[in-house]
């Protein structure tokens, strides 16, 4: 007995993975290629798996319920990024004025305290919300202080504040609700009947990524996987 999404994604996985070691053996191939003179000038073959269906049975063992996550307090959260923050600060040499860290604590704690008591939605979306509610609060103090900052310091405050919310956010995650199912061929056959046996036609399609550079105005760069 598995979970449904376990399954799923192990097969996804393993397709993945096909890819990765046609893709290498392609490699091999075509270095073969250019090193035998009668083969230099052929085109070096490449498998591809553009599109892969297949059709499961399954035997549905359960439905085990959404675990909600447990959220951080949101004035230690609140405290311990206020110290992150001037850690940042510290590092880029920005002058803060003495008021500022107090600001940020007192308002950072309050909506984030007004947030968790609001937070709905599933797994994950209540630790953006955090993060939302961090980011404005700084924006906020920045601009309440008149802070004069460089696009990349700015950028580098804001990235750091994120960050660390994301961190602190949960002292446990939860777990999103999930199927458990029976997928092994005998355990199905002996099982299952016409009626109680579950079927899934899944069809899974190759895209293809690429790492490309952007660079910003700023003078930064990223690097990011963008579809071929």
């Amino acid at each position: 007995m598995s979970k449904l999404s376990e399954f799923l994604g192990a097969l996804a996985a393993s397709v993945a993975r096909a890819r990765q070691q046609a893709d290498e053996e392609t490699i091999a191939v075509a270095e073969l290629y250019r090193d035998n003179p009668l083969l230099k000038g052929l085109t070096v073959p490449r498998l591809r798996i553009p599109e892969l269906t297949i059709e499961m049975p399954f035997l549905v063992e359960g439905i085990i319920g959404q675990k909600r996550p447990t959220y951080n307090d949101p004035a230690q959260m609140a405290e311990e990024l206020t110290s992150h923050l001037l850690r940042i600060a510290k590092e880029e040499e920005l002058d803060i004025p003495d008021e500022m860290p107090g600001n940020f604590y007192d308002e950072l704690s309050a909506r984030l305290e007004s947030a968790i008591k609001n937070l709905k939605g599933g797994i994950g979306f209540g630790r953006e919300s955090l993060v939302k509610e961090a980011d404005i609060v700084l924006n906020e103090i920045v601009t309440k202080h008149r802070l004069q900052l460089s696009p990349a310091q700015t950028k580098w405050l804001h990235d750091g504040v994120r960050t660390k919310t994301r961190e602190l956010a949960y002292t446990d995650p939860g777990e999103p609700a999930f199927l458990e199912v029976g997928t092994n061929t005998g355990e199905v056959k002996d099982k299952g009947g016409a009626k109680s046996v579950a079927r899934l036609r899944i069809t899974i399609r190759e895209e293809g990524l690429e790492w490309t550079t952007i660079d910003n105005e700023d003078g930064t760069s990223d690097e990011l996987l963008v579809t071929e």
